[in-house]
């Protein structure tokens, strides 16, 4: 699954969630990578919600060659943002096309 198929499948996870523990952990998570910083054992997991493999998660955790362009990390900065404000509640996810750009994950590991 690319990044935008991971990122639309857990808003569809949140919404369907009538408890709301799903938009708690994924929130709980954000909040987390922010206060402990990019490169963070939580920041990792907070971007494995939307990797399924390790160049997904290379590229969301910026360990990749894109780690210091303004571009990507402020797309990484939206997708940590929109998670503390809920998922479910913002439509726009057209910044993760910036994250997928020229991503090759045809040789990828799962995770």
């Amino acid at each position: 699954m690319r990044i935008k198929e991971n990122y639309l499948l857990k808003q569809r996870e949140i919404k369907e969630d009538p408890e709301g523990r799903t938009a708690e952990e994924v929130k709980r998570k954000a909040m987390d990578a922010v206060y402990k910083g990019v490169y963070s054992p939580e920041w990792d997991a907070f971007m494995r919600l939307f990797a399924t493999n390790t160049s997904q998660l290379a590229r969301l955790t910026g360990t990749d060659s894109t780690h210091d362009e303004e571009e990507y990390t402020a797309a990484r900065a939206k997708l940590v943002a929109n998670a503390v404000v809920g998922l479910e509640k913002t439509a726009d996810s057209s910044f993760i096309e910036v994250l997928e750009t020229d991503l090759d994950d045809s040789n990828s590991m799962p995770l």
